[in-house]
């Protein structure tokens, strides 16, 4: 049977980019999925509309959460890390979408790796009115702990990584900004702890 790999969408206050995420999860050419939506929204009207949206995909791999307070996206990250069912874990934020092929490569590319291997990232575009406006194609291997301090390797909707390592460094810290940075540098410095 194909490994069980557990995708994490936070959402709040964005219904309308929420539907084209989970679309996005739902088409992937990987199947075995259980997707987790975490709703840290507060205010009950956006609540309801997640509901229905999450409602409408009439998916059995779909499992909605509603946080009590807001949290934000790192403990709603967290969150989601808690409710995962595998040790593999991707994340998409609720303005973002994957290409259809996103899951399979990368579930394939960190199997093939080293045991050691705690997060693999792909490539990305930003886009504006349709149209490219960046790409984000940077290879980084190994410990990049300056680079991972310096900008932002990979954002949190390009990995697929492992939740044990994930655990292992306290999964999310609470910041205002930077929350896949902090998580790189702390993935980072425990491989170079561990060496």
């Amino acid at each position: 049977m194909d490994d069980l790999v557990n995708v994490v969408i936070t959402t709040y206050g964005r219904t309308q980019e929420l539907k084209r995420a989970i679309n996005s999860v739902v088409n992937q050419t990987y199947s075995n999925l259980k997707i987790i939506i975490i709703d840290d929204n507060v205010d009950l009207k956006l609540t309801e509309k997640v509901k229905e949206i999450v409602k409408e995909f009439n998916d059995s791999r779909l499992f909605y959460f509603k946080n009590e307070k807001n949290l934000g996206g790192a403990l709603s990250r967290n969150e989601g890390i808690r409710r995962c069912e595998s040790n593999y874990v991707a994340f998409l934020d609720d303005d973002d979408e994957y290409l259809e092929n996103k899951v399979e490569k990368q579930l394939e590319l960190l199997k093939n790796s080293s045991e050691k291997t705690a997060l693999v990232y792909c490539y990305c575009y930003g886009i504006k009115d349709g149209k490219i406006t960046k790409r984000y194609h940077y290879d980084l291997t190994g410990n990049c702990i300056f680079e991972g301090m310096k900008m932002c390797i990979a954002a949190t909707s390009q990995w697929l990584c492992k939740k044990d390592y994930l655990e292992s460094v306290g999964c999310f810290s609470n910041v205002p900004c930077k929350q896949d940075s902090t998580v790189i540098v702390k993935l980072l410095c425990r491989r170079l702890r561990n060496r």
